[in-house]
Order: C-alpha cells, then structure tokens, then sequence
C-alpha cells in the first residue's frame, strides 16, 4: 500500500503511532510517492529489470558494464536476503547494507560515465601497496616474485592511473548523486546512507560500542537451525529491512537506463514508490524505527507494538464528548495516566508467567507512575509528557506545531499542580451515546489529524 503525504493512506486507513512518530522526525512524504495502489515490484517492473540486467548496450563503456554488473549483485544479494531472515538475521542485515552499497556504487558509475571506474579502481591503490610491500618484504626467489604482477595488486597500482584522481568517500558520493535524477527526489541517496547504511555499519556490521551492547542479554534461543547463543536485540522489522533495499535497485536501474537511452517513466515510479512507502506497521526507515523503539523504552514501554497500542487509545479516548471537552491541562493529566496503566498491563503478565517474561524487561517495567509528578509542574522537559503530547497530536486534538506545543507545555507548568485520577473518571462518565457516535467521531478525527 502507497502512503499518501498525511496521515492516512489511499485507502483511509491511519498510521500507526509508530509511523506517525517516524515520519515526524524527518520530512520522510517530500518524495512525494506515486497515489496509486500498486505492488512495488509488480510483474510489469521485474520483467524490465531482468531485460536491463542482461542487455548488451549496457557494455558500451566500462563503468556502464561494471553498474549491469552491480544490477546483477544487487539481483542475487536479495535473493540471499531472502533466506536469510529467520535462519541468520544478523546475516541478513549484513547483506542489505551491501545491497544499498553495490546499488549506489553502481549508479555513481552510470551517472558519471568515463573515468569513473579508473577513479574507483585507483581508491584501492593504498591497500594494493601495502600488500605488496608485505610480499617484497620477504625472499622474493623464482615464481614468488611474480606475486606483486597479480590483477589483486598491479592493476591499482597500473602506471596508468598515475594521474587519475580517487574517487569520493561514500558520503560525498552520495551528495552528488543527489544532483541527478532520479535521487534529486527528495535527496534518496543521502536518505538512504544515512538512514540506512551507516545505520547497518554502525549497529551491526563494525564492532562498535553501539553494536557490540546489542549482546548484553544472556538469552538463548531455539530454532529450527540450533541454538543461538547470545541472540542481539532485534535492530528493525523484516519488512523494513526489505523495502529499504527496493528504492536503491531502482535508482540504480533507473540510472541504467538512461545512460543507454531507454524509457525510464516506470523505473522512476517504483523507485518513488519504494521510496516514499512507509507502509502500516513499520516506518520503511531503519533509523526510524530504532528512534522510535528507543523512544517507547526512554517512556518505560517495553515494545514498539505496546508503543503503538498506546497511541491507539489515546485516538479512541480523543473521540469522547468528555475528552473533547477536557481543558488541554486534563488532557495531558489523561494521556500521561494513559501511559502509566499502558506500562503496567505487561507488569500484571509478568504476575502470571514470572519464568518466561525476560528480567531484562521486568527491570524497565517495574517503575512508579509519573503522571503525578508530571501534574506537579514538570510537563516541559519530562519525557512522558512530551511522548504524551505527541500522542495528542496523533489523535487531532493538540495542533500540530512545535512552537504551540511547547508554549501549551509552558502553560500546564506555570499553572500546576493539577488533580490526578482524569483517566477513571473519564471512564466512568463514558455515556452509551458515544459509543453510538464513534463511527462518525472517527471520521471527523482522521479529518484533524495531521
């Protein structure tokens, strides 16, 4: 399904509270997608995708043919991707990162035609000497001698690209690709380097601190492939990690063929497509989706979905006469209660199944409410206020301005304290009217909702 630049979809249906938050941290609909319900990668797309990748006008140039190549790596990677999901998915997560890679490398080829594989080539120059200095380095007799004149090391250090310049870092590859179409959509490659690949490298391919906490839970689990030990937390949904490696292939595919003169209309419109579909339960963006699981853990939540069922409440309170009613003051007081009994649903299952529940999870639930802190004046600064806030505007009833949100919050301290226990109350003052009305009282909400 194709995400429309606002809250709902084609179809009427509304964001999750997840994807609502993802697209509030980045402008993510400027990619402006195509409105049209269509399957990203419909019969019609792959069969052009497969005549690209084994045409011959692609081999008219070296960089041409080197970004067919690149096509064909990106083309096999998914499949690897594909098996890789539940057997090895940190294996997987490896491989979509080189997808995203080999795609942007190739499409720097396309775009910049002669010269450019020379440039790439010469950029391996410093680990080519290195390596041959270590072989010169011992008794170079007989056929050992012959080891410096292999293609691993002489052909970066070939005479021939003694003048060539080395290509960018992989960053400012990526800022000039966004002046060529089809990147210059919304700055796809940058999206996709920041949000993505060095989001991939950082927490999953190097060792670094970010990575290697990612193992600090003593859990083993069983699978149909053995165990795991030391299972990672889980970094993004599958979903995520398999439609952020679509808007990269198209790109590239799109690059391809208009290097060798062929329509392109239909491989900008899936690039557009895979580009801007942020899709229901996940955000399409890796970075996001860990900003936002960060965030449901910063509020004491133990789980994107918890995160998601909270925004949802907020939603089905906001279509109450009593909560429309409410001053903004009783509203946060509401929503932020809201938020303490979401936090401990989970804790009263940690009461029944105290073995299976994680203690990892058990540390983070078993915290006091917050709400009456927050009543007392401390609205501004305090995480669950803000997420609280947040969630307001998810349901149409605080604007959607940051500028009036902080002066709503600004307000809610300099008049505190506030009464507490807004949340039962409402309960208790549900008419049977309103439940009658809902159906209409949902209309006219999606309407407010940014």
């Amino acid at each position: 399904m194709v995400l429309v630049p606002n809250s709902t979809s084609v179809s009427g249906r509304v964001q999750s509270f997840t994807v609502f938050i993802a697209r509030k941290s980045g402008n993510r609909s400027r990619l402006q997608p195509v409105p049209r319900p269509a399957r990203l990668m419909a019969w019609r797309t792959a069969i052009q995708v497969y005549r690209l990748a084994v045409i011959g006008k692609a081999r008219r140039t070296p960089e041409l043919e080197l970004a067919q190549l690149a096509l064909r790596r990106c083309l096999y990677l998914t499949r690897e991707l594909g098996r890789l999901h539940h057997s090895a998915p940190e294996a997987a997560i490896m491989v979509a990162r080189s997808i995203i890679e080999t795609a942007l490398a190739g499409s720097y080829l396309s775009i910049h035609g002669a010269g450019g594989a020379q440039r790439m080539m010469k950029k391996q120059s410093g680990a080519a000497r290195r390596l041959r200095d270590r072989f010169l380095a011992g008794d170079p007799l007989g056929a050992l001698a012959l080891l410096t004149e292999i293609d691993l090391i002489a052909t970066p250090l070939s005479p021939t690209l003694a003048n060539v310049q080395k290509t960018e870092n992989f960053d400012q590859i990526c800022r000039e690709l966004d002046k060529h179409p089809p990147f210059s959509s919304g700055a796809l490659a940058t999206l996709l380097y920041e949000e993505s690949y060095s989001l991939f490298s950082n927490h999953v391919e190097h060792p670094t601190p970010q990575s290697l906490r990612r193992h600090a839970r003593r859990v083993i689990s069983l699978g149909g492939h053995g165990p795991r030990l030391f299972r990672p937390t889980k970094l993004a949904p599958q979903n995520t990690i398999d439609h952020v490696v679509l808007p990269a292939i198209g790109a590239l595919c799109s690059c391809i063929t208009r290097s060798i003169g062929k329509p392109y209309a239909l491989l900008d419109q899936w690039t557009s497509e895979a580009a801007g579909a942020d899709g229901y339960l996940w955000t399409g963006s890796p970075a996001r989706t860990l900003a936002a699981s960060e965030l449901a853990h910063l509020a004491g939540l133990p789980s994107l979905r918890t995160l998601n069922w909270y925004g949802l409440s907020v939603r089905a309170i906001g279509m109450l006469d009593v909560m429309l009613q409410s001053s903004d003051a009783d509203q946060l007081v509401i929503a932020c209660e809201l938020l303490d009994r979401s936090r401990k649903f989970p804790y009263l299952l940690t009461v029944i199944l105290p073995k299976i529940w994680p203690k990892s999870i058990l540390s983070r639930l078993r915290t006091t409410d917050q709400a009456e802190t927050i009543a007392k004046g401390n609205a501004t600064d305090h995480p669950q206020a803000l997420l609280a806030a947040l969630a307001l505007v998810y349901a149409g009833l605080w604007p959607d301005d940051s500028k009036l949100l902080t002066t709503r919050l600004e307000a809610f301290d300099a008049s505190a304290p506030y009464p507490t226990g807004l949340l039962d109350q409402l309960v208790r003052s549900v008419a049977p009217s309103d439940v009658k009305r809902l159906r209409a009282r949902h209309r006219s909400q999606i309407l407010r909702m940014p």
